[in-house]
């Protein structure tokens, strides 16, 4: 579109929209409220009244660790406020009497992990050790690069440390999933 056409939505700031798009508004300017209450409106209002807001808490890799087998998760169907007010105050409790975290059984790696390398050598795909072990490596068998993109989303929402706040969405085979984490 030639720039005769843009049309600025605040006056006096398309040029920085473009040069510098996170500082182009200040927090007081009526766009940026509008994109938080749209924002608030389909990531927690539409799900929450439609009763498919769920909140998965991901804890377990503690000190470095990265075994599938200890990502812990426990899962939270939140249909009001005061559902996610028992779920903060559930983790807080354990928090301070110094008890573990809620886990749910199901596991979010390991499980799936073992499932596709068994598919994969029931194909006829030979696996060395370092594929099983290695994420980088699971990509050479298939559903591997599903597994690797999710062991990848969840290192960096357990050990991201560039924002207190972070969410992640990913496609998968089964349906879109979301993932934030809140320190």
């Amino acid at each position: 579109m030639p720039f005769t056409e843009a049309k600025e939505h605040a006056p006096g700031r398309l040029h920085a929209i473009f040069a510098d798009p996170y500082t182009a508004f200040e927090n007081q300017v009526i766009e940026r409220q509008l994109h938080l209450r749209v924002a608030i409106d389909a990531l927690l209002l539409q799900p929450m009244t439609e009763g498919r807001l769920l909140l998965r808490v991901i804890h377990g890799w503690e000190n470095g660790s990265f075994e599938p087998a200890d990502l812990a998760h426990s899962d939270h169907d939140i249909g009001s406020l005061d559902d996610l007010r028992k779920a903060v105050d559930h983790y807080h409790q354990a928090f301070e009497a110094s008890q573990p975290f809620p886990q749910d059984d199901d596991s979010l790696l390991a499980r799936p992990l073992e499932n596709a390398i068994i598919r994969a050598e029931a194909n006829g795909q030979a696996l060395d050790e370092e594929t099983r072990t290695i994420p980088a490596r699971w990509p050479a068998f298939d559903q591997g690069l599903y597994l690797y993109t999710f062991f990848k989303v969840y290192h960096r929402l357990t050990y991201g440390e560039d924002d207190s706040y972070r969410t992640a969405r990913c496609m998968t085979p089964h349906a879109p999933a979301r993932y934030t984490n809140s320190i």
